[in-house]
This record gives structure tokens, C-alpha cells and sequence, in this order.
């Protein structure tokens, strides 16, 4: 995401070309780079979580689904409209709502990133302290309010930079830069607009995702290991891709804390700093596009259900009608959070 800062130099009418600073063309480099090896890997993963069976099979296949489709739109959407006009320099001509309006649509997707993510860490944790009322969650309505709800408190959060309540987002002309930044707006009485806003976008949900996952794990290994060698093969499936999805979430707080932090305790030294400012948000915009890497290299499962995308073997059995997409879940009869069956109804 943008960050706070609150130089600004005058620009002229047209356009100077975009922004020569070998460090500024590095960073626009690295990170079309990164996110295009983001966009086609999320897409195989996507794939894989669609068409590979046991993947597909579990319970909490549609949340995943639903993160892995927002990373997807961050690395081939939001990142570029962010990243580009910062590139092209602040002589580029932006339409006048442009910064304004970005909380609206391109913030929104970075908080909804995060909260969706809390969400199926919620999920899981339900599977394992509450199995026997675990069905209520696997219901097509409650499946549609886990999806909406980051949606919706992410709009809520990103309402206040739009409306210029404490913060806004102007135009970002330091250092050569263009595109936009958040500014603390004039005469705001809020302490801390700044650490409030990524407060409510980053710290919250990610704390809330980091008891859940631990719960879940610690809770999950304990009862592997009671059972030893008798331990069912779903329970140790929902192991594993718990402990896929708790290394995702570490990789997330690696990525997005640091410029987080620094913008919001030590501001001046990150206005001041162009080569930490450039990285910094190049890590902050890499985590949809490595979290593939961590899914391929953590859980067997997601290997092999990349390796029959690569394959093309899905598509072979699509064409022979022996892929169903899922449109619905229901829970077995042993009530194993990580064994449904899916129906079309």
C-alpha cells in the first residue's frame, strides 16, 4: 500500500517522461516482475484448489478459494494501478478523483486481503473446538457472509481516508514519485490517524489470525499424537493444510508490518530514506505473490494438486465430465470438517 508522506513539489502541465532514478527503476522492475510470476502462479493455485479432489474436498476449500481470487486481482490489478503511476512520475496527468477515491477501490482490496484471511483462520479454529456444530458454518448462506464480511468492514475502514476524516490520499510527488500517499488532513484532531487506519486494516486481523491458527495447530498436533499410528487420514489433512495456511499468515506479517511500522513510528526517516521507502513497498506488495511459493514447498496436498494442473490432467478429465465444480457443502456423517461431500445443491 501507499504510505504517509507529507513532501510535495510542484509539477507542470505536461508530461516529463516517467522517473529516470536507477533505484526507482529497479523497484518498477522488480515488482511488475514480481507480480507477473504472481498472477500465473495464484491462477494455477486457484486451479488446483478447483480440480484436485482431496483439495477441493475440504471444508474450508471456498474461503480459500475466495483468498487466493483476491490475491489474484491484487497482483494483476491493484498492484499495477498502484505502482505505475508512481513510475510515470508526478507530471503524469491523473484524473482528478483518482487519489481520492482509492480507498474505495484499491485499499479496499488490501484490508479485504486480511480480513478474509482471519475469516478461514476462524473457520478452521471452529472445526476443531466446535465439530459437532461445525455444519452451521458449512452452509451456502453462512459461506456467502464469511465471504461479504471482509468486504464490507474494509469498506467501512476505507470510508474515513475518502471522506478526509483524519486522513486523505493526494497526489505523491517526493523524490520523482507520482501517483498517491495518505496526508494527515489539515486541523485533524485524531492522534495517530495513520497507526489507527493500519490498525483496523493489518494489526487486528492479523493478531486474530495468529490465535486461531495456533490454537488450531497446537490443538490438531496434540491429537495426532494421542492417536499415533490410528490417527484418520482427515485429521492429519486438516493439519497440514492448517499449518500451510499459518505459515501463509507469517509470511503476511513479514511482508506488510514493516512498512507499516515504520511509516507510522518513524515517519521521517522513512520520507527521508528513498531506497528504504522503495523497499519496503515492494515487500508489502509481494506477499500475494510469493504465498503460492509457501503453499507448493509446505503441504504435499498442493503439490500434488499443482502437479496435476501442470499436468493438464484436470483438463483431460473436465472434457470427459469427471470433474464436478462445487456449488455447495455438506458435512460426512462422521462430521469430519475435512471430509465433505459436494453437491450442486
Amino acid at each position: 500500500m501507499n504510505n504517509l508522506s507529507l513532501k510535495t513539489n510542484a509539477s507542470s502541465d505536461a508530461w516529463s517522461g516517467p522517473c529516470t532514478d536507477s533505484r526507482i527503476v529497479g523497484w518498477f522492475i522488480a515488482t511488475i516482475l514480481t507480480n507477473g510470476f504472481g498472477v500465473v502462479s495464484n491462477f494455477i493455485v486457484l486451479l488446483a484448489l478447483i480440480v484436485y479432489k482431496p483439495l477441493r474436498r475440504s471444508s474450508s476449500s471456498l474461503l480459500i478459494i475466495h483468498c487466493i481470487v483476491i490475491d489474484l486481482y491484487a497482483t494483476a490489478i491493484a498492484v499495477p494501478i498502484d505502482t505505475i503511476p508512481l513510475y510515470l512520475g508526478p507530471t503524469w496527468p491523473l484524473p482528478p478523483t483518482f487519489c481520492k477515491y482509492q480507498g474505495l477501490y484499491l485499499y479496499i482490496t488490501y484490508a479485504a486481503s486480511q480480513y478474509a484471511s482471519a475469516v478461514l483462520a476462524f473457520h478452521r479454529l471452529t472445526a476443531v473446538i466446535c465439530p459437532l456444530k461445525f455444519k452451521i458454518f458449512t452452509k451456502r448462506s453462512a459461506i456467502v457472509i464469511m465471504i461479504l464480511t471482509p468486504w464490507v468492514i474494509s469498506a467501512i475502514i476505507n470510508i474515513f481516508p475518502t471522506a478526509e476524516v483524519g486522513l486523505k490520499v493526494v497526489p505523491f510527488k517526493t523524490y520523482g514519485l507520482g501517483g498517491c500517499t495518505f496526508a494527515l488532513t489539515p486541523n485533524t484532531t485524531i492522534p495517530k490517524p495513520f497507526l489507527l487506519y493500519t490498525t483496523a486494516s493489518y494489526y487486528i486481523p492479523t493478531f486474530f489470525m495468529g490465535i486461531c491458527y495456533s490454537t488450531v495447530l497446537l490443538k490438531t498436533q496434540r491429537e495426532i499424537r494421542l492417536k499415533g499410528q490410528t490417527a484418520s487420514v482427515a485429521l492429519r489433512r486438516r493439519f497440514e493444510i492448517s499449518r500451510t495456511l499459518f505459515v501463509s499468515f507469517l509470511w503476511l506479517c513479514a511482508s506488510v508490518y514493516p512498512i507499516n511500522l515504520v511509516a507510522s513510528f518513524a515517519s521521517r526517516r522513512f520520507a527521508a530514506d528513498l531506497s528504504l521507502m522503495l523497499f519496503l513497498r515492494w515487500l508489502s506488495t509481494s506477499f500475494g505473490c510469493m504465498n503460492p511459493i509457501f503453499f507448493w514447498t509446505t503441504s504435499k496436498l498442493f503439490q500434488a494438486g499443482i502437479g496435476t494442473v501442470m499436468k493438464c490432467q484436470w483438463f483431460r478429465r473436465l472434457r470427459k465430465g469427471n470433474i464436478t465444480m462445487p456449488c455447495s457443502v455438506t458435512i460426512s456423517k462422521a462430521r469430519d470438517p475435512d471430509r465433505l461431500t459436494f453437491s450442486k445443491y
